[in-house]
């Protein structure tokens, strides 16, 4: 009988092996607590010596650790030490010890199997293990049946031959990788190691997009690349953190895994910027330029360079696919600034990208140009005066005119072949809506020398547009009296560019509430008070408009009320009178508020957490629970269409051993936008969290609902409203519910037999932490091999088996204990 158990418990081992795949994957993880197996039927004789010449000879098997349905096998590293029986239970898990934590032995007892998955390769590999973590060299090896292992040096070389290749690295590892933004560089490993074996990135401190393909290896930056930085990219199979197993008085044995696994490092400079360089050239000889400027912008952002004595000016470290807008801004006599003096270039990283001005020499002419005194430039201040129809004239020194010029849209006035001297420019008649340039733009021409052409000097008019004056008081008025009053903000608007003037009512020359613009641009405006005072009602906007008669060359200003139309003042000014200089003046105001009810908003929050029917906030301890949680926010004063937003948090109050609570967000929803479009809303919130990967978390621990109402005040969140920050309503608490494990009643004795106690056919739920899922940690990784329908059946065997051989157990044979002697 005990022969027919043990055969059945042999027999099911061998079976299972052979039809359950020998599996390996990334991220191995091993569980606390095996079985350690080995067939006595598969001794192999182990004949070698340590390093310090002791002599060893004995017999080993394959051993593996068994667990909830696996099969892994082991490797001893206590070639001394012995296992008692062929099924030992109760090996736990620990950290490994320094003699195995050796990488290439590390390397070995996973890798291994990838030069074959039979007994006789395992055996080799447990030797090149021996060899490398106890220094114990075995020369030779017998099978069990009693034939000697002849190819047992070709099994090492398979082995050796697969750890080395391994560790072996591509033939660019370590270089240093120099690539543009916008390019792409490709390195090819021309040792071809099986770069595609490289499947997992470490480390990407330079942020680049990187593929394999093959023994090439591409890499690109991006945007958001740093300029500099590590790649690492290490093979990910077998990955995982190897284990010792061990049982006291029995032998130790360590379950492999890749726990630092072989990379290559590549260290990355990305070039992100590039330059523009600027040349400067004589239009008719070709001979470069000196000492010209230029204005150079991009992003937001401007500079003035000047040209070397080789006529360049160079501007680096511009961000790569950058437009520059570069504009010639200053040119040496004796040239002339080119009309076309703008260009714009695309700027690529790491190149030059260059663009080139030329311009004319100067033959005794000087030109006049007209530039607005606030834009200063030739662009109008308003594009409805565009400073055309200006007249200016050229005088000699004495005042004699010489030509009087009506300027275009160009706003230029040329005169060349003159005679050498002293001359000035003036403004004779300004451009509507313009008051007239009393500057005499002074130009000498003279000779340098006889080698220097004529110096052509130019000169330039600012003219500036009319100004308008607008003032007043601010006063309130409530049921008894009236008031001046301070620090009320008014807003001048112009309606065309939408820019805005803003002043504050203060105490001026005795006058409180007073209130100025001055020297406002001519155009169109909207007066508004747009802070004022608590509790009264903004004064209505005044429109200030204006008109341009062509035909009697007078300006029409009018203010008036503009919610009622309400003519307040209308002013009638030639433009001839305007062009003297002087403001025009719209008029001095008393702005008056009255008091109204200003009603206050309010926001509500009531909720109700659950478990995903709307009512229940219990779940069973260990299984599956989804938090939820239901909020009717309410808004009174508040109008529909208002932006706001919410955030819900997540709390767990965790209980410790001594009894003490602590308290934290286990999630958080973040802000959460929208809005309002009814007094009363309701939206249910999901919680992202599973508390079974909550390590704080156990039976003991609540959780609870708490959440925070935001408006936007100046487009930026601000906190208005909360509720339950301190978990003090019982609606929002989700609690755990333990369901306690039922008892196991003996059975009754029935002399003289001796019954074994029955086993339940129902085993309570253990909690996660004592019973690991089969797809999680506690099993190992596998390949997609279909197990076939005959794994059952054999299980089943083992388990009869099993029961049989720990009966027999007490009645040990004599054939048993030769057995483990021989071990």
């Amino acid at each position: 009988m005990k022969k027919i158990l043990a055969g059945v418990v042999v027999t099911g081992q061998i079976v299972v092996s052979s039809i359950v795949p020998l599996v390996a994957h990334a991220n191995i993880l091993f569980p606390e607590k095996v079985t350690i197996e080995y067939d006595s039927n598969q001794l192999y004789t182990m004949n070698g010596t340590f390093s310090n010449g002791e002599a060893y000879s004995r017999k080993d098997p394959p051993l593996f650790a068994v667990y909830a349905g696996a099969r892994q096998p082991v490797f001893c590293y206590e070639p001394k030490a012995t296992i008692d029986s062929t099924v030992t239970s109760g090996y736990t898990s620990n950290p490994l010890p320094n003699i195995v934590n050796q990488p290439r032995a590390k390397y070995i007892s996973v890798l291994w199997k990838y030069a074959g998955a039979d007994a006789d390769t395992q055996i080799v590999a447990q030797s090149l293990f021996w060899q490398e973590v106890n220094g114990l060299t075995i020369t030779s090896i017998v099978r069990p049946d009693g034939t000697p292992l002849s190819n047992y040096q070709s099994i090492k070389d398979k082995i050796n031959k697969v750890v080395d290749d391994y560790m072996k690295k591509p033939s660019f590892s370590g270089q240093t990788v120099k690539v543009n933004l916008g390019e792409t560089v490709t390195l090819t490993d021309t040792d071809n190691v099986g770069l595609e074996r490289f499947d997992g990135r470490f480390q990407n401190t330079a942020n680049v997009d990187w593929s394999i393909s093959g023994n090439k290896l591409t890499i690109t930056p991006k945007k958001d690349s740093n300029t500099s930085g590590v790649l690492r990219i290490a093979k990910t199979l077998d990955t995982g953190t190897p284990v010792a197993y061990k049982l006291q008085g029995q032998q130790s044995v360590m379950a492999g895994a890749i726990d630092d696994p072989n990379s290559f490092d590549l260290k990355i400079e990305i070039v992100k910027t590039g330059e523009v360089k600027i040349v400067k050239l004589d239009k008719e000889t070709g001979k470069v330029v000196p000492n010209t400027e230029f204005k150079v912008e991009y992003n937001g952002q401007s500079q003035m360079v000047k040209t070397n004595d080789k006529g360049e000016a160079i501007v680096k470290d511009i961000f790569h696919d950058t437009k520059v807008k570069v504009t010639e801004t200053f040119v040496p006599a004796p040239y002339i600034l080119d009309t076309n003096n703008t260009k714009e270039v695309v700027v690529q990283a790491g190149k030059t990208a260059s663009v080139e001005f030329k311009n004319e020499r100067a033959t005794g002419k000087t030109t006049l140009t007209k530039q607005d005194a606030t834009t200063e430039s030739n662009e109008p201040l308003n594009p409805a005066y565009p400073m055309t129809g200006a007249k200016y004239g050229l005088f000699k020194k004495d005042g004699t005119l010489l030509k009087e010029f009506t300027l275009d849209e160009k706003l230029t006035a040329t005169m060349d072949k003159i005679e050498l001297g002293s001359y000035y420019w003036a403004e004779t008649l300004a451009p509507v809506g313009y008051t007239l340039d009393q500057t005499k733009h002074v130009v000498e021409l003279t000779y340098k020398d006889q080698y220097t052409p004529v110096i052509v000097k130019g000169a330039g008019s600012n003219d500036d547009v009319i100004r308008m004056n607008v003032d007043g008081q601010k006063l309130i008025q409530n049921e008894t009296n009236e008031m001046f009053k301070n620090d009320v903000e008014f807003t001048l608007t112009n309606k065309r560019t939408e820019e805005t003037h803003i002043v504050t009512t203060a105490t001026v020359d005795g006058k409180k509430g007073y209130f100025r613009f001055a020297d406002i641009a001519l155009d169109d405006y909207v007066l508004t008070e747009t802070k004022g005072v608590e509790g009264y009602k903004n004064v209505d906007p005044i429109e200030i408009t204006h008109s341009y008669d062509k035909e009697t060359d007078t300006f029409t200003f009018v203010v008036k009320d503009q919610k009622s139309g309400n003519v307040l003042n209308e002013e009638k000014i030639t433009q001839l009178e305007l062009s003297k200089g002087y403001n025009v003046d719209l008029g001095t105001y008393t702005l008056k508020d009255k008091a109204i009810v200003v009603e206050t908003p309010e926001v509500g929050i009531s909720t109700k957490a659950h478990i995903g029917d709307g009512e229940s906030n219990t779940f069973v301890w260990g299984e599956e629970a989804t938090f939820y949680d239901d909020s009717i926010l309410t808004h009174k004063n508040i109008e529909i269409g208002t932006k706001r937003a919410k955030e819900v948090k997540l709390y767990a109050v965790y209980t410790d051993k001594e009894g003490e609570k602590t308290t934290g967000v286990v999630w958080s929803s973040g802000l959460i936008d929208y809005e309002v479009s009814d007094k009363e809303m309701t939206e249910r919130v999901i919680a992202a969290y599973d508390y079974r990967k909550d390590e704080k978390a156990d039976e003991n621990t609540r959780w609870f609902f708490g959440e925070d109402g935001y408006n936007y005040d100046e487009e930026k969140p601000k906190k208005d409203t909360e509720h339950n920050p301190d978990g003090k309503d019982p609606k929002q608490d989700i609690t755990p519910v333990v369901i306690d494990t039922p008892k196991v009643v003996p059975p009754k004795k029935v002399p003289p037999k001796e019954t074994p106690k029955e086993v339940p056919k129902e085993t309570p739920k253990k909690t996660p932490k004592e019973t690991p899922k089969p797809t999680e940690k506690a099993s190992l990784p596998y390949t997609g091999e279909d197990v076939k329908q005959i794994v059952p059946v054999v299980g089943l065997a083992l388990v009869i088996g099993v029961v049989g051989a720990m009966y027999l157990r007490r009645k040990k044979s004599k054939e048993t204990d030769a057995t483990q002697e021989d071990k």
